[in-house]
């Protein structure tokens, strides 16, 4: 009995052993699998057999290019080759631009571009005779974007959004600024062949911020971090072209605004990026605010599906996808005077997309304040977004007039009661 009692004892040993080592085993997986979908989250593996010629992790890359940007250079040992064009910010086509290509201790990439650093200088201006600009240039890895339709879409896309931040952040305060991180293009010989490229200045805030690179969502499919500033933002964009146009593929940084124009006075970028946003008017408000910094975002358009070479813009179906994700009561965007995206009792119709008939509702008219209509109207005339065959001509009389707002017209004024604008009649 003795016996057969220490064998059973044993075998209970045994399996409880054996319960543990399974389980055990089981975490050792979980934590592999945490791991490795970690990995797959900072990262921009694309599939392609090049991937493994790159580093392509974000803060990996990072790093690779802090260490090529803080290292002290003399810039009269560098090699300096001509840029046969450098289309700049303010559209000035430069033809007396230098460029220096900059060590990298490894080559880095995203899933379309490979991302050098480089050193950049011009002779056109005097005021600039001694500036070397520090810049990412941004090559394409696959053939069929290596042209300068893919990089000026990019650039033009940039000046685009850039008109509309700018409006908005010095019409609605809040607590948040938007900045669209500025684009130029370049063509230029690289290893015996003449390409074309974008460059931009980096966005690397001080590791002591902790800010890190986030996407927020991709440009298709759901959102990566439901952020509901940024839905809130992508909402009001999308109400400005009428519904024509959406940003998707939203992604860069969140940052104080002090830590905005640290990095902005670092690399020499006021003009194009300070100018966007509303400037806080002491340093404890500009801790206190925050900037969006939107780093090469996809612009989805509504006819997408009528045109070639531009492979990212997944047009109808990311727009419905985002429609479908979008929350307005969770984003709050009755503070933007929009109207929902959803069929509701006040908006029967809901937002609909890639329409944009003259007697759509995009805006609260009851609550939207005059003057901040009249700065979306002028954005959308800029931006030549469609709103009647007579609208030109509506905006060019309102910039005559010396009266001002009052006399102000929109395109249906005169058939008002059959085709409601989303305008305030008392603004009218």
């Amino acid at each position: 009995n003795k016996r057969k009692e220490t064998r059973s004892l044993l075998e209970d040993v045994d399996d409880e052993e054996e319960e543990e080592e399974g389980s055990d085993a089981e975490e050792e997986e979980d934590e592999e699998e945490e791991e490795e979908e970690s990995e797959s989250n900072s990262s921009v593996q694309s599939g392609r057999s090049s991937d493994d010629e790159y580093e392509m992790d974000y803060e990996k890359m990072s790093h690779v290019m802090t260490d090529a940007l803080n290292k002290k250079i003399d810039y009269d040992s560098l090699e300096w080759k001509p840029l046969k064009l450098w289309i700049r910010f303010d559209e000035y086509h430069d033809l007396k631009g230098e460029y220096a290509l900059a060590p990298q201790i490894k080559r880095i990439a995203g899933s379309c571009h490979e991302l050098l650093v480089i050193y950049m200088r011009s002779k056109s201006f005097q005021h600039e005779k001694n500036i070397v600009y520090k810049r990412l240039l941004k090559l394409a890895r696959d053939p069929e974007e290596d042209n300068k339709h893919h990089f000026e879409t990019e650039r033009k896309v940039s000046q685009y959004l850039y008109r509309m931040a700018t409006m908005v952040n010095n019409n609605f305060m809040t607590r948040n600024d938007v900045c669209i991180w500025p684009v130029e293009t370049v063509q230029f010989e690289y290893e015996g062949e003449l390409k074309w490229a974008t460059i931009q200045p980096p966005f690397l805030p001080d590791k002591a911020t902790n800010n890190i690179f986030v996407k927020i969502e991709p440009n298709s499919g759901k959102p990566c971090v439901d952020d509901p500033i940024v839905g809130r933002y992508q909402h009001l964009f999308s109400a400005i072209t009428r519904g024509l146009d959406l940003i998707r593929d939203w992604q860069g940084y969140g940052v104080s605004q002090a830590t905005f124009m640290d990095v902005c006075n670092k690399f020499d970028v006021q003009k194009e990026a300070v100018s966007q946003i509303k400037v806080r008017k002491n340093k404890n408000l500009q801790k206190q605010t925050q900037v969006l910094v939107v780093i090469d975002p996809v612009l989805t358009t509504y006819n997408a599906h009528y045109e070639t070479n531009n492979p990212t813009d997944f047009g109808v179906k990311a727009i419905d996808e985002w429609k479908f994700n979008h929350d307005c009561i969770r984003c709050r965007c009755k503070f933007f005077h929009l109207l929902s995206t959803n069929i509701t009792e006040s908006n029967p119709d809901g937002m609909q997309f890639g329409i944009a008939d003259v007697d759509q509702y995009f805006f609260n008219k009851d609550t939207i304040k005059q003057n901040q209509y009249k700065e979306i109207q002028k954005c959308r005339y800029d931006l030549n977004i469609w709103f009647g065959d007579d609208f030109d001509q509506e905006i060019e009389k309102y910039h005559n007039d010396e009266k001002g707002v009052d006399d102000y017209k929109t395109n249906d004024d005169d058939n008002d009661n059959d085709n409601n604008n989303d305008i305030n009649d008392s603004s009218k």
